[in-house]
């Protein structure tokens, strides 16, 4: 495999993935932060994989249909981070220029809703306040360093979903000896 130009083209890739989940997500902001919270959130990095493994898949068909387990994790890991960045970057500026009192409304929304969960499940008020005390206190402003925390976890999960992927994306060459329908 030609690492330089795979790496490439996957980084044109990731960047095309990103700008598209940075839209889509954008848009969903625009619907509200009820939605732009809620699961189409999911949804929207659903098909962020989906895309992402696609895109891989082809660049496998476009090297005789052969990728090794490092080739495959290689080429998805770069496409997700380089979409993981532009996404991320996008989401800066959604809370700090487009809205920057978007940080208070998250925090006073996921007030609501833990305060809303935990009666449901019939948590004594007490335990409730202290909770809701607890997560008054939280700083949610987006800044550079929260950025860089959560693109770090982001990496985490991403190198997870990437190997798992990565080991079904694998294809060994017609010739391999490992290659169990020859025998």
């Amino acid at each position: 495999m030609q690492n330089k130009s795979f790496n490439f083209v996957a980084i044109q890739y990731g960047i095309m993935v990103g700008l598209a989940y940075t839209v889509a997500l954008f848009m969903l902001y625009l619907m509200g932060v009820e939605v732009f919270l809620g699961f189409a959130r999911a949804g929207v990095y659903a098909l962020v994989w989906a895309a992402i493994i696609y895109f891989t898949v082809q660049l496998r068909k476009n090297n005789d249909n052969t990728f090794t387990f490092g080739e495959a994790l290689l080429v998805l890991m770069v496409m997700y981070v380089s979409a993981e960045v532009v996404w991320h970057i996008g989401n800066y500026v959604i809370f700090n220029f487009v809205d920057p009192e978007l940080s208070q409304t998250v925090k006073d929304v996921s007030i609501e809703k833990t305060r809303a969960m935990m009666e449901k499940f019939g948590t004594p008020e007490g335990e409730i306040d202290k909770a809701m005390e607890r997560v008054e206190k939280e700083d949610y402003a987006f800044t550079i360093f929260k950025l860089g925390q959560s693109l770090g976890i982001y990496m985490v999960i991403g190198l997870v979903m990437a190997s798992i992927a990565a080991l079904v994306i694998k294809k060994a060459p017609q010739n391999s000896p490992f290659d169990l329908d020859k025998k």
